[in-house]
């Protein structure tokens, strides 16, 4: 029966009907409005990182500032463009529902054989590897929010620099978050918090949250570099 469900679902859902569509988008617009207010590093940092690699531009425009202005615009011209949003959703879910493109995963004691849930799905064809997704947001950004505070973040490309990640770019990363920004930030700058991070694949950024100085934040993130060859000459542990 599970398995009838999961197969109901993935290729039979019904996209027609506008009204609970619309609903779903409105409630959805408003979670997002309320994200950016809340948690509005998150929207910042994705912006910032956005300019440096395809995944980046798809996790932003899948969750971010670029995902809220087009909640908004299928909000306000809903009549307009929802029989092209239900095309591409038809299209989308036909394609991605195949075979080629399955990862399953399942959990029990005993063994289960998937090959008849297998059967029920069409081959398909495989996605491809990779795609040069990039974002169409500009590299220096505002957006303006209905509160009292801000949210500040800078992005940047160790690979751009010729710099190759290592352990060391983790350490770099707490102790620039618990030495350097959380007193110029949180303490001195008066924002709620801030941090910086590094992933493996070299993307830095830096964010603070609920900071009503938010353009004294951004100079001092330009200035962590000066701070870490300081640190290092000190000696401290």
């Amino acid at each position: 029966k599970a398995e009838e469900l999961i197969y109901e679902i993935l290729t039979t859902t019904d996209f027609s009907q506008h009204d609970r569509i619309k609903e779903i988008l409105l409630q959805t617009e408003t979670e997002q409005q309320q994200r950016g207010m809340m948690a509005g590093h998150m929207l910042a940092f994705k912006a910032a990182l956005a300019q440096f690699s395809a995944g980046s531009a798809v996790q932003e425009a899948s969750s971010g500032i670029t995902y809220s202005q087009w909640l908004h615009s299928l909000s306000k011209n809903f009549d307009a463009q929802i029989g092209a949003f239900t095309a591409l959703v038809n299209s989308s879910l036909s394609a991605a529902v195949c075979r080629s493109r399955l990862v399953l995963g399942i959990t029990e004691e005993g063994c289960t054989d998937p090959a008849a849930f297998l059967a029920m799905l069409p081959q398909g064809e495989a996605a491809p590897e990779k795609a040069p997704y990039q974002t169409k947001l500009p590299k220096k950004l505002g957006i303006r929010i209905p509160a009292q505070v801000s949210f500040a973040s800078l992005g940047h490309n160790l690979g751009q620099t010729g710099t190759e990640y290592d352990g060391s770019a983790r350490l770099v990363s707490n102790i620039l978050s618990l030495a350097c920004l959380w007193n110029e930030v949180r303490v001195r700058g008066g924002a709620y918090g801030a941090g910086m991070r590094i992933g493996n694949g070299g993307r830095v950024f830096t964010y603070s949250y609920r900071d009503p100085s938010p353009n004294r934040s951004l100079g001092v993130y330009r200035s962590m570099a000066d701070f870490v060859k300081e640190f290092a000459a000190s000696g401290q542990d």
